[in-house]
């Protein structure tokens, strides 16, 4: 198969970047994968890693999303990326000073004073967490490790064959010259849109999601609980959040 496809040069080292070079060289690819700051700068170094495995049942990605999950669990048991299967909930935290009986199933580190009510969203069957971050960096050492070369550098455009304008033969690099490939892997997210100029065509756009996070580092370990939280003011009103926490 290696002959088959011939040199492969994936661009971004993002988790997406990171896996396909693990599974090339798994497979006796060889590749070399270009990132123009670090591996797993943007996102996927700093999203939270909630999995579940049934979530998506409802559309077309669902037989992939259960894939995705088992795949996170095998490879949690292989590298050190801090996975671990967690209890996820839904709780109401509610403004008021009338407190109502909390769920026994909050965990300890929560204020249970604040809860109105609990729902049970998944369980450590089909929900789990992983540090993104720490999977990619394991994913592209093993990758290392049979092969593929890491080059931090910026992609500026690529050069087609001269006999065929569609076949792409190198890459062109910011500060190292050009990249010979037979294939090229976009593993931009959205930063895919800086490669149209590449081509001189536009390609599928892949959006963004602006998000913030906090990072707390515990005094003593936690329970594995993901929460998803709403909100009730003293009005009345519900405040659906798009706060997590785990």
């Amino acid at each position: 198969m290696a002959n088959e496809i011939g040199k492969v040069v994936i661009v971004g080292g993002g988790i997406i970047g990171c896996s396909i070079a693990y599974h090339l060289t798994e497979m006796g690819i060889p590749c070399t994968l270009v990132e123009r700051v670090s591996i797993a700068c943007a996102a996927s170094g700093h999203a939270g890693g909630f999995l579940a495995r049934n979530w998506s049942d409802h559309g077309p990605t669902g037989p992939l999303s259960r894939e995705s999950f088992d795949l996170h669990k095998k490879y949690g048991a292989m590298f050190d990326s801090d996975y671990r299967a967690a209890d996820t909930l839904e709780v109401m935290v509610k403004e008021d000073s009338k407190r109502t009986k909390s769920s026994p199933n909050v965990p300890d580190w929560v204020d249970k004073s604040v809860i109105g009510h609990t729902d049970v969203l998944g369980d450590l069957t089909n929900t789990a967490q992983v540090h993104p971050k720490k999977l990619s960096k394991c994913f592209i050492e093993a990758a290392q490790k049979k092969g593929c070369e890491v080059i931090i550098d910026q992609v500026v455009g690529v050069e087609f064959s001269t006999e065929d304008k569609t076949f792409i033969k190198a890459v062109k690099l910011q500060n190292k010259g050009t990249l010979p490939c037979d294939k090229l892997v976009l593993a931009m997210g959205p930063w895919t849109n800086v490669a149209n100029q590449w081509f001189g065509h536009k390609l599928p756009t892949i959006g963004a999601c602006r998000a913030h996070h906090i990072v707390i580092t515990p005094s003593e370990p936690v329970s594995a609980h993901a929460l998803f939280v709403n909100y009730r003011s003293k009005d009345g009103k519900l405040h659906t959040l798009s706060n997590c926490l785990y």
